[in-house]
């Protein structure tokens, strides 16, 4: 801004003019403005990044194995000699085989999510239990025939297969939760008890090898799911079916 003085009486309408009058004598010279700080720059860092996901996960132990957390993806194996357990949830995108060899598989936290197929083996008188929050699909159970390991599947959505299900001479429990449950592989072999149980209007197919003996069945009421079991021997029940 610059600083017009000017002798009196002026003639000027300063009001129009970016200029200021001073004493006589002065002259014209530019405003004067106190100093400005400098200021630093602002340096904001970038957030970290997240970390990828890595398409595919393969463990394998010698004995057992406990997983706090896992996640992949696209595929995920897990081969140990012993149990397999959990204490945070899992989540696969993709494909997952899992053989705990002579030892028990226990993957039955809630928040599991196995988006492909499940396969499933162990060896000896161990169980399996497995749980999904969606809908779980099976490539496959191998259990030893005669020894007295029990199967466990739960899941909050469909109960399906693409590979047969063999299981020990224990008990298998199937719980589908508001989904269906489709396991009619005509190599199925369910050895032991078996339980069934869904809600709302979802069906129940079962398909096995052998003989069919149910030790429950329960399905809603009003709901429209039908029933569907299908074997090559007796079918028998131990509990109620309703």
């Amino acid at each position: 801004m610059l600083v017009l003085c000017v002798e009196q009486p002026s003639w000027l309408r300063l009001s129009r003019l970016p200029f200021l009058v001073c004493p006589q004598g002065h002259g014209l010279r530019p405003a004067q403005r106190p100093p400005q700080p400098l200021l630093a720059p602002l340096l904001v860092p970038p957030p970290p990044p997240v970390p990828p996901i890595p398409p595919s996960v393969q463990l394998t132990t010698s004995g057992s194995l406990a997983l706090s957390r896992a996640g992949s993806a696209n595929a995920l194996t897990l081969t140990a000699n012993g149990n397999i357990t959990q204490t945070g949830p899992i989540t696969v995108a993709g494909v997952t085989a899992i053989n705990a060899g002579n030892g028990a598989i226990t993957l039955n936290n809630g928040g599991n999510d196995f988006r492909g197929a499940v396969n499933l083996t162990n060896t000896g008188a161990n169980n399996i239990a497995i749980a999904d929050v969606n809908a779980l699909t099976l490539s496959g159970v191998n259990m030893t025939a005669t020894a007295a390991g029990s199967l466990s599947l739960i899941s909050n959505g469909a109960i399906t297969q693409t590979g047969a299900i063999n299981t020990g001479t224990n008990e298998t429990n199937v719980d589908a939760g508001n989904g269906a449950i489709a396991l009619e592989n005509a190599g199925n072999n369910f050895r032991g008890i078996t339980n069934l149980y869904n809600t709302g209007d979802n069906n129940i197919a079962v398909q096995t090898a052998g003989a069919l003996a149910l030790n429950g069945l329960s399905m809603t009421p009003t709901g429209l799911g039908g029933l569907s079991l299908t074997t090559n021997g007796a079918i028998t029940q131990i509990g109620s079916i309703f």
